[in-house]
């Protein structure tokens, strides 16, 4: 799972070891490396352990806060036992968030009661894992952002506009990124690059899902650079939309609240009959239906 991160907020990027299922130390404090989208290290701080009740088997870094949107890799390294051991986490820098952890907290059920108020039964980890998952299922389901995200995208070069619907979604190490909706509410350019030369982004305006080079061109792709353009780029909306921000607190109440019947069951029956259960609630299956972006797109 991605763990998102609001921009220009610092945090501390925490890792868990365990042994069979048990906390355990390694034999000394481990490293941590971060690589950003295009293989450029980020700077976070020492590596330390905790006190007490979490002083077994974790580690800490402070990472400062970061004005531009990204995603990282965050890669720690020690022993365990005198065997070397890595452990990988994803990170993503994002513009905005679709509910607090504040939001979760107060969102009610039936009779007023705040069904996620208890921290040690629902920590703020499981509230934020939850926050990506259901902006994911979002995008996912409308193929439009409902967050302000990062994207990296590779394209042939061709003449003064370039369409980034028809770009390849993908970090430097080549690994994919999953974002349906990249063509949407594009908001700001981050940076871009041909054949390895940066560009100025003041020389680049957005037009819809376009970018415009207004002082030049992007230079031809060629058979030995056929994805010769990189663009880091925002999208998504900000603020994010109220709509939005309520469905999702009714799709993580329905989801993540502990429910009066068995996790198993496909139905329930009472006085007025038998109803069956679904994970997405009426009003968010019509938000997702009535909002979902019909224009496909395709790669080139």
């Amino acid at each position: 799972m991605t763990l998102q991160i609001l921009h220009n907020v610092p945090a501390t990027l925490e890792l868990r070891v365990y042994n069979s299922g048990v906390l355990t130390d390694l034999d000394a404090n481990p490293t941590v490396i971060l690589t950003d989208g295009n293989g450029d290290a980020v700077t976070t701080g020492a590596v330390t352990k905790p006190g007490a009740p979490d002083a077994v088997g974790v580690y800490r870094s402070a990472l400062p806060g970061q004005a531009n949107l990204k995603v990282f890799d965050a890669e720690w390294s020690g022993l365990l036992g005198a065997v070397p051991v890595t452990f990988d986490q994803d990170y993503e820098i994002v513009g905005n968030q679709l509910f607090t952890e504040a939001d979760a907290r107060t969102i009610a059920i039936v009779g007023g009661q705040a069904a996620l108020a208890d921290e040690t039964r629902y920590p703020d980890a499981v509230l934020a894992g939850w926050r990506a998952t259901i902006g994911d299922i979002f995008e996912s389901r409308l193929n439009r952002s409902m967050i302000r995200r990062y994207c990296r995208v590779r394209l042939r070069g061709w003449g003064t506009q370039l369409d980034l619907t028809y770009g390849y979604p993908m970090l430097a190490s080549g690994t994919q990124l999953e974002r349906p909706g990249r063509p949407w509410d594009v908001s700001r350019i981050i940076s871009a690059t041909v054949g390895g030369t940066a560009q100025t982004v003041g020389d680049l305006e957005i037009v819809g899902s376009k970018i415009q080079h207004t002082t030049g061109s992007w230079n031809g792709s060629t058979t030995t650079d056929p994805l010769n353009v990189t663009v880091e780029y925002e999208y998504g909306p900000d603020p994010v939309w109220p709509e939005a921000h309520q469905r999702a607190l009714e799709l993580l109440l329905a989801n993540a609240a502990p429910k009066g019947y068995p996790s198993s069951a496909t139905s329930i029956s009472n006085e007025d009959g038998t109803f069956r259960i679904t994970t997405f609630p009426a009003a968010v299956e019509d938000f997702l239906s009535d909002r979902k972006h019909r224009r496909g797109f395709g790669l080139a």
